[in-house]
């Protein structure tokens, strides 16, 4: 038997916590059952989930990965399917992994598998129900607020920064074509 390592467990922890996180958001969707496999077999289903979507039962049956490389999409969605159990209702495939780019993204949509990455970008279709949610990276969010203290540091080395206006006076500031 294979035993899983501890970054394996840690993975599979925030997986499992990402999936039920993002289901959560969906009000038409209540799970019923879910089962965590942790057993660390490389083959399988990770996380197989019962739902109910305005009281129609269905299956998701999700895969861990730890990259989004295509050939690991497209190996894990083959595993999915060979190891889909038969089982009433629709089974939908989900992968789930630390991220996912914008080509993983559209790999996993042009073959009807959901996604979900520890970043917070998620894609779900459940019967009528649709999850899409893009979030924003939050180095860029880190970027921009670097560059904006660099630009006060600089303005203020300067002399350039202005002086707030007395209390109940607007302040306008023009510049001209001259760099003024």
């Amino acid at each position: 038997m294979i035993h899983p390592s501890k970054a394996s467990l840690e993975l599979h922890a925030r997986a499992a916590l990402a999936f039920k996180t993002a289901l959560a958001q969906l009000s038409a969707v209540r799970i019923r059952n879910m089962q965590i496999n942790t057993a660390g077999h490389t083959s399988g289903i990770d996380i197989l989930a019962e739902i109910d979507v305005y009281c129609h039962s269905h299956q998701l049956a999700c895969k861990v990965l730890a990259s989004d490389t295509p050939h690991e999409i497209e190996t894990a969605l083959d595993d999915l399917n060979r190891n889909t159990p038969a089982v009433e209702g629709q089974v939908m495939p989900v992968l789930i992994a630390p991220l996912f780019s914008p080509a993983s993204q559209l790999l996993c949509a042009k073959n009807h598998a959901g996604y979900i990455d520890l970043t917070g970008n998620a894609r779900l279709m459940i019967d009528q129900v649709f999850l899409a949610k893009h979030a924003i990276p939050h180095r860029t969010a880190s970027r921009a607020a670097a560059r904006s203290k660099r630009g006060t540091k600089r303005d203020a080395a300067e002399g350039t920064v202005p002086r707030m206006p007395p209390a109940g006076v607007a302040m306008h500031h023009t510049a001209s074509a001259h760099g003024d």
